[in-house]
């Protein structure tokens, strides 16, 4: 591609490229201050394709009756240029590297016989475990791709950083979540009714304490079936909390949530460490859900009917739309 340089420099499609634009921009009696085929004075204008001598005939295909430019193309160049374009302002390049590290069963490069990430395809193998940054297979630079690859989870990655609100004070016995929330019914689980609403109610007294458990929350449900550790953690905060901030949310989260649970979600929580917070919270998810497929499943199949839903008048159009998007948001933060 000409601009980006995501996927290869294609040099020979580069300077055939420079060619037309300099071919349609140049007149016969201004020079061009720079020299462009097999030959020539530098400094002429450009009156026929690279690699023809001049006084040799246009071949036929170049002539503007046959949709060329009369110069030095025909109109296959063109039609190229304008796919070019295309790809490049779809950034196709990227999505095509994001698809090709996604971890698979050795699927073959989208370009036959070489890969984006500079190594050739070998049945059954799975290339994309190896990948290390390095320069692509055409001489491209390496693409920058996001911090986590579709479809994977690493638990060490870094979180995204956000405000952390209450848990700034550094001020001893101070209590970062409301302990008398968890005397309410509203605010109890038994692991069997009324998970979903339970989540959210929590989930949004969390966040409103501490904005950076928006991103710690999905971070520990992405766990899906892994035990959430202190060490993960650690490293995945590492950026925007200390070790004392990390001690004190993970054991406060626990106490919270040793006050909420009853019942058979309060028999999984006790089957936790001692303080690891961010466990006790998977364990009540997945009692919730039943696992991250199963739950990625319902909530496909909500999507897929919830256009059938009537709507009852016009004013009702407005909160039909939003949940629509509340239940895509959700579809998306569950990894789907």
């Amino acid at each position: 591609l000409r601009t980006n340089g995501n996927v290869a420099s294609f040099s020979d499609l580069q300077g055939r490229l420079t060619a037309v634009e300099r071919a349609q921009t140049a007149s016969a009696s201004t020079a061009s201050p720079f020299q462009v085929g097999g030959g020539g004075t530098v400094g002429a204008a450009i009156v026929g394709p690279p690699g023809i001598a001049a006084g040799q005939p246009v071949p036929a295909a170049f002539e503007r009756i046959n949709g060329g430019n009369g110069q030095c193309h025909c109109l296959h160049l063109d039609q190229l240029d304008a796919r070019v374009i295309v790809l490049e302002q779809a950034n196709i390049a990227t999505r095509l590297v994001a698809l090709e590290m996604r971890p698979g069963h050795g699927r073959a490069p989208f370009l036959p016989g070489a890969s984006a990430l500079g190594s050739s395809f070998v049945p059954g193998a799975n290339a994309h475990d190896a990948f290390s940054g390095v320069t692509g297979a055409m001489g491209a630079p390496s693409v920058e791709l996001p911090s986590e690859t579709p479809g994977s989870f690493d638990p060490r990655q870094a979180i995204k950083g956000r405000a952390i609100g209450v848990l700034a004070s550094d001020k001893p016995g101070f209590s970062l979540f409301s302990e008398k929330l968890t005397q309410s019914d509203e605010f109890r689980f038994d692991g069997i009714k009324n998970g979903a609403a339970w989540k959210l109610r929590v989930s949004q007294h969390l966040i409103g304490r501490v904005p950076a458990m928006i991103e710690i929350l999905k971070w520990s449900e992405r766990h899906d079936q892994q035990k959430v550790t202190d060490e993960a953690f650690g490293l995945a905060t590492m950026a925007f909390l200390d070790e004392r901030q990390q001690g004190e949310l993970q054991s406060q989260l626990w106490s919270f949530l040793a006050g909420c649970l009853v019942g058979s979600a309060k028999t999984q929580f006790n089957g936790v460490n001692d303080l690891n917070g961010l466990e006790a919270w998977r364990r009540a998810v997945r009692q919730i859900d039943s696992g991250i497929d199963i739950r990625l499943e319902e909530l496909r199949r909500e999507i897929r009917v919830i256009h059938l839903k009537p709507m009852k008048d016009l004013e009702s159009v407005h909160n039909g739309i939003a949940e629509f998007e509340a239940k895509m948001d959700e579809f998306s933060a569950a990894g789907g």
